[in-house]
């Protein structure tokens, strides 16, 4: 998905809601690795999100690799993804939250300067805590991604995974 898609994308699911509780919109920037099976790439993560209830939101969620992964021989891979996350959080200084919702994957592989994409998508899930410090926090989370079943056709069976921290600022 190129990053034109991803902006709108983001920006389609945030603005109707967001005219009208400005107050509850939140974003984060943070880093963190997205590991394919035996493969690990750093990625910076953006997300934006909505408080609609005390304890629900709603998230968009971007990552884009930085430090692809060296597969040897001037090969490599980096992989982002985008997603669409209900997100509950428990109330307090120091919360806990969970994540549910739909994700994409987009892998390149370079090989002798020739790139390679396929993607997978399907359901994701994460698990986290913060930390507040006023209306902004300190999040760790972990999220299950789409596994990649074949790339380019050839069986593939690979885990998708993202850890991450985050600075997530109150709007």
């Amino acid at each position: 998905m190129n990053k034109k898609s991803v902006v709108g994308l983001l920006t389609a699911a945030m603005f109707v809601p967001a005219v009208s509780v400005a107050s509850d919109l939140y974003g984060a920037l943070g880093y963190g690795y997205l590991d394919s099976e035996d493969s690990t790439m750093g990625n910076i993560g953006l997300s934006v999100g909505i408080q609609v209830d005390k304890n629900l939101s709603i998230e968009g969620v971007y990552t884009f690799t930085i430090n692809k992964d060296d597969l040897g021989g001037g090969d490599s891979l980096s992989a982002n993804s985008i997603g669409m996350f209900a997100v509950f959080q428990t109330r307090g200084n120091t919360y806990f939250k969970a994540r549910a919702g739909y994700s994409n994957v987009d892998f390149d592989l370079e090989v002798s300067n020739i790139t390679v994409t396929d993607n997978a998508n399907g359901f994701a899930f994460g698990i986290g805590f913060g930390m507040k410090a006023g209306k902004d926090a300190l999040e760790f989370e972990y999220t299950k991604l789409p596994d990649l079943d074949t790339f380019i056709g050839i069986p593939a069976n690979a885990s998708n995974s993202y850890f991450g921290i985050s600075y997530k600022l109150g709007l």
